[in-house]
C-alpha cells in the first residue's frame, strides 16, 4: 500500500504512511539479526546508542560496545575495530561504521509514541542486547514550559 493512493489529507493517508515505515522498520530490524548475533558470539553484552533531536531533525550521536567486563563512560565517536571488541575498556565506534544498527535504532524510535526530533526534541540512549535481542529505551522528552505574571503599576502615582 502507497501513500500515493490517497489524496493528501485523506483520512487514510496517514495510516498508510505509518504502516509503511513499519514494514521498512520490521526490514532493517530483520537485516540486523546477523549482525547481532555476530557480536554476541564475540563476547558483546551489550550496544548502547545515544541519539538526540530537536529542531526538526534528529540522529545517533554515537555507539559503545560493552562486554561482560565493561562500564560505559561518556562516548565520542572514534574508528573502532571488531578486534578491539575483546578489550576491557569499552570501544568506541563511528556510528558510520555500523549503518545496520543505526537502522534498527531510528526504526524503534519510529514505533514510539513520543516525537524526539522535532520542536524541543528529546534525546536518551538505546540498550541492545544482543544474545537476547532485546532492547530498552531510555528517553527524555525536552518542554519548553513558561510562567505567567502580570504586574500593575500606577504611572501618575507621586512617590
Amino acid at each position: 500500500m502507497s501513500t500515493t493512493n490517497y489524496p493528501i489529507g485523506s483520512p487514510g493517508r496517514w495510516e498508510a504512511y505509518r504502516a509503511e515505515e513499519r514494514k521498512e522498520g520490521d526490514a532493517m530490524i530483520a537485516a540486523a539479526k546477523p549482525i547481532l548475533a555476530t557480536h554476541a558470539a564475540n563476547g558483546i553484552t551489550e550496544i548502547v546508542l545515544r541519539y538526540d533531536g530537536e529542531g526538526d531533525s534528529g540522529s545517533i550521536e554515537s555507539i559503545v560496545f560493552l562486554n561482560s567486563n565493561s562500564k560505559p563512560r561518556s562516548p565520542t565517536l572514534v574508528e573502532g575495530t571488531v578486534e578491539a571488541l575483546r578489550n576491557e575498556e569499552p570501544p568506541e565506534q563511528s556510528v558510520d561504521d555500523h549503518k545496520e544498527l543505526v537502522g534498527v535504532v531510528y526504526a524503534l524510535l519510529e514505533r514510539q509514541d513520543f516525537d524526539w526530533i522535532n520542536n524541543d526534541g528529546g534525546y536518551g540512549e538505546i540498550h541492545i542486547f544482543p544474545a537476547t535481542g532485546k532492547a530498552t529505551i531510555e528517553h527524555n522528552q525536552r518542554i519548553s514550559d513558561t510562567e505567567y505574571s502580570e504586574h500593575e503599576e500606577n504611572l501618575f502615582a507621586e512617590d
